[in-house]
């Protein structure tokens, strides 16, 4: 019977993680973990007469310790002072160490010798149990997080990951390997700037990745290719083939390659900290794949529209809330992602007062008049989302809870909470209240401002930054004294 208590610090953004569950059985069969012939005499040195053993029953048992005297027990519970005992076919032995550890779920071979029986009774009888240990792990270790300001590298290793996702996606496209008999990719993506991409760190990085696949690969020559979602210098990249590292291809090469992806692309830019407006697509040198090779592309517009179905067939209610909330989030990715990035969702205040649905960072450089004046004049670097799954429009109940989630020291003076149906009269008026008495901007969308949005992304002849620019210029020209 375990006895532990296991504390574990639970993602804030893990509504869906899954403890261990518990499992009960009502009987276990002593021959699946009990040694049937103990080899050691010292597990047989037992004192029946000081041990007052009750011997009423014959069959095979666990014995243990109980109001002064060591009785039949369903459960094996563990103390330092009186080890419970083991009756097999009317032989009795001390719970040995290797009996223990398998309870614990340790490997077959574990011990493999007792020279201090006491220290390894202690040490087995205070480990936790190896299978409740594994559960919480593979909970845990779902997908890295970011809960305070020391874990926002664990963001970066998240984006990273996910960029290797998508470039590894396209070479499926493609029908080529990340690692083959001829080319060897390695992704790298470094959040400081857009361009940091230096020679020192890339002939760094490959040297090491370089190695690892070298060993793998024996004798066979690899010709090594190193995708960086940063910006890199024609002159790094000169150097690095001098080197003779291999070659890089950086954000210019993969947004080209990613031209005819739009799903990738609108991903890829979603998770880059920095706009890539003014950065415009190269070819990749040397171009290694067939141009014929291509497979039939995903249609821009057919993304949008799949978006815009979706957003009509979805029901409303408590049930469906986070399928809501995970589809709002597709959409903005898809016609925000080049301005917003990060894409932090269900998060909570540093008190733990207050939860919102997603918290989002303006991208570093980007130039978009919504953006920009929103950064400059309400003091604002993140927005947060708010997704209520209503069948009827938002009240000013839920204006003045997000409220609380704004305040200018965070940087975070704007909200943004889209809803089914929009809010009402009385919702409107309480962000016009909200914006006109403590400068807390406040903005309230719907389905049809979602795929109103969908449309300019589709057509390409406006911006989704300027939908929502309109939206501020008539609160701002409409707000009363």
């Amino acid at each position: 019977r375990e006895e532990f208590a296991y504390i574990v610090s639970k993602r804030v953004n893990a509504s869906d993680m899954i403890m261990p569950v518990q499992v009960h059985k009502s009987s276990i069969l002593l021959d699946g973990w009990v040694e049937m012939n103990p080899q050691d005499s010292w597990y047989y040195r037992i004192d029946f007469a000081k041990e007052k053993i009750d011997a009423s029953h014959a069959g095979d048992s666990v014995l243990c310790w109980e109001k002064g005297g060591y009785r039949e027990s369903g459960q094996v519970r563990l103390n330092l002072i009186k080890m419970p005992l083991i009756r097999i076919h009317g032989v009795y032995h001390k719970i040995t160490h290797k009996e223990i550890a398998r309870l614990k779920g340790f490997p077959e071979d574990f011990p493999r010798s007792v020279p201090n029986k006491s220290r390894m009774y202690r040490s087995l009888i205070y480990a936790p149990n190896i299978k409740v240990i594994e559960q919480v792990v593979r909970n845990l270790c779902v997908e890295p997080y970011i809960n305070s300001e020391g874990d926002v590298q664990m963001k970066n290793w998240e984006n990273m990951a996910r960029f290797k996702q998508l470039f590894e996606k396209y070479l499926t496209y493609k029908g080529v390997s990340f690692q083959s008999d001829e080319w060897v990719f390695m992704t790298r993506m470094y959040s400081d700037s857009k361009e940091i991409a230096t020679f020192k760190r890339l002939q760094s990085y490959s040297r090491l990745v370089g190695k690892a696949v070298s060993d793998q690969k024996k004798d066979l020559p690899l010709q090594n290719i190193c995708v960086v979602a940063n910006l890199v210098s024609d002159e790094t990249k000169r150097k690095y083939e001098e080197a003779k590292l291999g070659y890089v291809w950086d954000i210019r090469n993969v947004l080209w390659l990613f031209e005819d992806y739009p799903e990738l692309k609108n991903e890829l830019i979603s998770i880059l900290n920095y706009s890539v407006e003014n950065i415009e697509p190269e070819r990749p040198e040397p171009f290694i794949f067939e141009e014929s090779s291509q497979m039939e592309n995903t249609d821009p517009e057919s993304v949008a529209d799949s978006y815009i179905a979706q957003l009509k067939v979805l029901e409303t209610g408590s049930a469906a809330f986070k399928k809501y909330e995970e589809l709002c989030v597709s959409i903005l990715k898809y016609i925000l992602g080049e301005y917003l990035t990060l894409w932090e969702q269900q998060k909570t205040t540093e008190e733990d007062l207050y939860r919102f649905d997603m918290c989002c960072k303006i991208k570093n450089g980007v130039t978009q008049d919504f953006f920009d004046t929103i950064c400059k004049y309400f003091s604002t670097k993140y927005i947060v989302f708010e997704f209520k799954n209503y069948e009827k429009p938002i009240t000013q109940r839920e204006i003045y809870t997000t409220e609380k989630y704004l305040y200018e020291k965070a940087l975070r003076k704007v909200a943004i909470i889209i809803s089914r149906k929009g809010a009402d009269k009385h919702a409107k008026m309480a962000a016009r209240g909200s914006l006109r008495e403590s400068g807390k901007l406040i903005i309230c969308l719907s389905d049809e401002d979602l795929k109103a949005m969908l449309q300019i992304k589709k057509e390409g002849e406006k911006t989704t930054g300027g939908y929502l620019e309109d939206i501020l210029d008539d609160m701002l020209m409409r707000l009363e004294k």
